[in-house]
């Protein structure tokens, strides 16, 4: 499952995953859409943690 925002003013998507809730962003000018090329993307990742307990001193 996808959680997704559109950006049209900026041309971007920005999406986080059931599984992943980190924010990730896919820039649409840098896409040649003039290719024949299929591209797919797999959403399919593992969050990931950061230990902020150094910055609590």
């Amino acid at each position: 499952m996808l959680t997704v925002v559109r950006d049209t003013k900026n041309l971007r998507y920005y999406y986080k995953t059931y599984d992943d809730q980190n924010i990730k962003m896919l820039d649409m000018k840098k896409f040649d859409f003039n290719s024949k090329k299929i591209v797919k993307l797999h959403t399919l990742t593992k969050q990931k943690f950061e230990d902020v307990s150094e910055k609590l001193k």
